[in-house]
């Protein structure tokens, strides 16, 4: 844990260096020089930690060892090919598994990372929510759909330019490293919807059904995945294993701060209303998935986009107040982070330089 803690030090503390930067050379190009050299800083410190980390994550002995497999079989174009062109590519960079785990890594984290800079209202607020949501060492365990995940989080603004077609092609190559990214054409419609009592209704029935109807979503994603998942056998646990209620609950959070106060904002903003939704969508998915772990990863790719609502949330609320909120909320999701980040797999972090 404690490249960690080390890590997340660091963010603060550049965090820190570009709030004083503010302070002193406001509207300086000395200013504006710092400040992206902070910004690319910030970057390429969660790239690399992540992309140099060695055995760490549930899912990286399995790719290791998949190195050969996938950067030989043919790339056939319903069968997540995404994996195995990185490899291919890794393979003419430095011909060994920790390349094709290195740029599967940097690749992921610098398309969120990047996306969130360009997007948030408050994006040191947004960048340590990355880490405490465990959206970034999450890419340590679900390597292929974390890749998919940053594609379409990557390309979400062409949702808010209404630009379906093009919306499309993204969900197109995401679903290239991971099938389920096909769930990323819901996303267009749903955050166009007007928040609303009657969304929170018809959201309650849809949760009800969805947790009725886990047989049949089983069956479709066996139909994309041209595979029959195994109820009985080893593994299946993870299918029919309960969600942590701890991160159902964390997932309501924004939502009901939101509704607490919704007087004080503006639900007619097309930002605001985009990434409310997204936020709302999350919390009902992973409340509708709360039986399977499997299906719960469905918040792999919508998960993220709370790190772009709470800036809008903590807008509104009076200065010194906003102070307050936000202490309570760092700690609050770190307490969470911790309780995520804990697991054999990701607590005795190794360098790849040490194996």
């Amino acid at each position: 844990m404690k490249v960690y803690y080390l890590l997340i030090l660091n963010m603060f503390l550049l965090f820190g260096v570009n709030y004083q930067i503010n302070v002193r050379h406001t509207g300086s190009s000395k200013q504006q020089l710092i400040q992206n050299g902070i910004k690319i800083l910030v970057v390429s410190i969660l790239a690399l930690v992540a992309g140099l980390r060695y055995n760490v994550g549930t899912d990286y002995y399995n790719y290791y060892i998949s190195y050969e497999f996938f950067k030989t079989s043919p790339l056939v174009l319903n069968d997540e090919p995404g994996i195995k062109i990185i490899a291919r590519i890794a393979s003419y960079i430095f011909d060994e598994p920790a390349t094709m785990i290195f740029l599967a890594a940097v690749i992921t984290v610098v398309l969120m990372t990047v996306t969130i800079i360009q997007n948030s209202d408050i994006y040191w607020i947004s960048i340590i929510l990355y880490i405490f949501l465990g959206c970034w060492h999450g890419c340590f365990n679900g390597v292929r759909q974390y890749l998919a995940a940053a594609i379409l989080f990557a390309g979400h603004h062409l949702i808010k330019e209404k630009n379906f077609l093009k919306w499309c092609v993204i969900v197109f190559l995401a679903s290239m490293f991971h099938i389920t990214a096909i769930v990323g054409i819901l996303f267009y419609f749903f955050s166009k919807t007007k928040i609303s009592i009657k969304q929170v209704v018809i959201s309650i029935i849809v949760i009800y059904f969805g947790i009725q109807a886990y047989d049949l979503v089983f069956n479709f994603i066996g139909f994309l995945k041209s595979e029959t998942f195994d109820f009985e056998g080893v593994g299946a646990g993870y299918l029919t294993n309960s969600i942590n209620l701890f991160r159902i609950l964390v997932a309501w959070v924004p939502v009901l701060f939101f509704w607490i106060f919704n007087k004080y904002y503006d639900k007619e903003n097309d930002k605001f209303r985009f990434y409310m939704n997204m936020t709302f969508l999350h919390a009902i998915l992973m409340t509708a998935a709360m039986n399977s772990t499997y299906l719960g990863r469905v918040g792999i790719y919508t998960g993220i986009y709370n790190t772009l609502t709470w800036p809008l949330l903590i807008d509104k609320v009076e200065s010194r107040s906003k102070k307050i909120l936000i202490g309570i909320m760092m700690i609050f999701y770190f307490l969470y982070w911790r309780t995520e980040a804990m697991g054999p797999s990701l607590n005795n972090f190794q360098w790849i330089f040490q194996r």
